[in-house]
């Protein structure tokens, strides 16, 4: 007699800031020894799933505790999951050839959030000549105004003529 069994993990990843593109994300499917099993992607609608797990009679009255998680990719401008879900399995034997897995609830529940969101800045600056005389430290001033015509920064020449407003932060 021999009984077997398997079951496959899977989960979503959504993204706010920007769309979703496939293969942009990594999880990992750890095992109860921290040891990495798989480390899958996802797809372009976001759903990740990894490869089935077979169990056969010797696991009968096992419980099995797998982990999966996002993996970190550093990119600019993205926030990282740091979410964790362990998911614990029990096998047991249905008596006629085939397994009864049982997984914890949250193994449907594996379900990884992002954001992304650029970030920037500027600064304008230039440089004045005066023909005639000598230029003069702060002798002439110049504004920065938006589209509204509100002065945003308002600055006075150097020594030599040049002059730099405030970064603008984006």
């Amino acid at each position: 007699y021999a009984a077997e069994g398997s079951t496959q993990f899977s989960g979503t990843k959504t993204l706010s800031g920007r769309d979703l593109e496939a293969n942009q994300f990594s999880f990992e499917l750890v095992g109860a020894e921290n040891n990495v099993i798989e480390t899958v992607t996802n797809a372009a609608d976001g759903t990740f799933s990894f490869t089935s797990i077979n169990y056969t009679q010797a696991d009968v009255g096992k419980t099995y505790s797998y982990t999966v998680r996002e993996v970190n990719g550093e990119k600019p401008g993205y926030t990282y999951d740091k979410d964790t879900y362990t998911v614990t399995l029990e096998v047991a034997d249905n008596g006629d050839g085939t397994l009864k897995l049982t997984v914890s609830e949250n193994a449907t529940a594996l379900a990884f959030q992002n954001e992304y969101a650029a970030e920037g800045s500027t600064q304008f600056s230039g440089t004045k000549t005066l023909s005639g005389r000598d230029l003069e430290a702060n002798q002439f001033s110049f504004e920065l105004v938006d589209e509204n015509g509100n002065t945003i920064d308002k600055v006075t020449n150097a020594a030599d003529g040049s002059f730099a407003f405030t970064s603008i932060n984006y």
